[in-house]
């Protein structure tokens, strides 16, 4: 079952907000775990931040602040927590944050819980004073007590504009102040089926006018599935990627496709994506990932799988076809994670309409166009990737396509 939480989630007005202590200036993060971990039959993972802003006047988006995370683990016991004393991103100031993110097993519950609480977010002033939100507390739990379940809370304490208060918004009911900020409550989401419980919630959305972007304020995020009592899968796959100097991303992973740490149960996923233009004068069509992934007793076994079947460049002086990456990993209980890429092919390479194959160089250059390299492969004690072809254009901007990437790994439990 999946629904919005918009109208589950209740905004409060409460007089008081606790707030863990927090450090005396600037950012600390702090990892604990309690005494004794627990490894369990299931597999955890929560996070959170207190804010988030994206678009608009600015570059590209800022870093989450106050954000930790636990990653797919099958332990329980494990605790973390993150703080900001005050930051000024751009366009808001954040006073005093913390987020805390721990996962716990007693007796037949077990549970993956996040909180976030804000002491205030200064949104901006206008003539009468400064807008602020006071008070914000967001909560996440996500656990299994014979069934899955998942629930999650969002409490603000009050809006105030030059200490005035504004009451708080409702999902039907926004705080509007002119040239400052709209303030909306934001929106989660809560799946719940038979193997699995996800839930992640974000107190409130805000409009910045000055820079007409848009601050996500107080977020958690919980989830809890069906583990493995032989190893927890990890991987994902694409079929093209690009950036240019410096790693900036110009075209991102399309289409991506991320395994799931309890892996699929035997269902293969797809993705795919019937044309995607990377860049000027560079066309790629038949774009498709899947991946599927299984335990049976204690056996492991994964794949993924990044394809493409047709990318033309160059104005079709160079083309190539038919590339697909796949990655695979195998476990079993007791033994060593056994990785391959059977299946993997470098496709067809055709420059100026003729078919060639790599040289001993191992480089496929056409002046003026691009230069292509094989099968780029790194290899872990637990884990395979491979990306079939690397291609460097030779137009001046240097970018750099990706082209087939699979990347396949299991992380033994036991």
């Amino acid at each position: 079952m999946k629904r919005s939480l918009a109208t589950a989630l209740a905004l409060t007005a409460s007089g008081a907000l606790f707030l863990s202590p927090l450090a005396a200036n600037g950012t600390s993060a702090k990892t604990a775990a309690s005494a004794k971990t627990t490894t369990t039959r299931f597999a955890f993972g929560t996070s959170g931040y207190a804010t988030r802003l994206v678009g608009g006047q600015l570059p590209a988006g800022s870093d989450k602040t106050a954000f930790q995370v636990i990653g797919c683990t099958n332990q329980a016991g494990l605790s973390k927590t993150n703080t900001e004393v005050g930051v000024q991103p751009g366009g808001f100031s954040l006073k005093a944050a913390s987020t805390h993110v721990w996962t716990t097993h007693q007796g037949t519950h077990a549970s993956a819980w996040a909180t976030n609480r804000i002491v205030s977010v200064a949104l901006g002033r206008n003539t009468l004073g400064v807008l602020r939100v006071n008070g914000i507390v967001t909560k996440t739990h996500a656990y299994w007590d014979g069934r899955y379940r998942a629930r999650a809370s969002v409490t603000v304490a009050s809006v105030t504009l030059a200490g005035v208060s504004l009451g708080v918004p409702t999902p039907s009911k926004p705080i509007v102040v002119t040239g400052v900020a709209t303030i909306s409550v934001a929106t989660g989401t809560r799946t719940v089926t038979g193997h699995s419980a996800a839930i992640q919630t974000t107190a409130l959305k805000v409009h910045l006018d000055a820079t007409n972007s848009t601050l996500y304020i107080g977020h958690a995020r919980s989830t809890i599935f069906r583990g493995s009592p032989v190893g927890l899968f990890g991987g994902s796959a694409y079929s093209t990627k690009a950036s240019v100097a410096q790693g900036v991303i110009t075209s991102g992973a399309t289409p991506l496709l991320v395994m799931p740490c309890q892996g699929t149960y035997g269902i293969t996923r797809y993705r795919s994506v019937a044309h995607a233009v990377i860049k000027s004068g560079v066309n790629a069509r038949g774009l498709e990932t899947s991946e599927r992934a299984y335990v049976k007793g204690t056996h492991a076994a994964m794949f993924t799988d990044g394809k493409i079947a047709r990318l033309s460049l160059g104005g079709g002086r160079l083309v190539i076809k038919a590339v697909e990456a796949r990655a695979r990993a195998f476990y079993t209980r007791g033994g060593k994670v056994h990785t391959d890429l059977k299946g993997t092919t470098l496709g067809i390479i055709r420059v100026n309409g003729q078919r060639v194959s790599f040289p001993p160089s191992n480089v496929i250059r056409v002046p003026g166009v691009a230069t292509v390299q094989p099968r780029v492969v790194k290899r872990t004690r637990d884990s395979i990737s491979v990306t079939c072809l690397r291609v460097t254009l030779l137009d001046g901007s240097l970018a750099v396509i990706n082209l087939g990437h699979a990347r396949a790994r299991i992380h033994p439990t036991s």
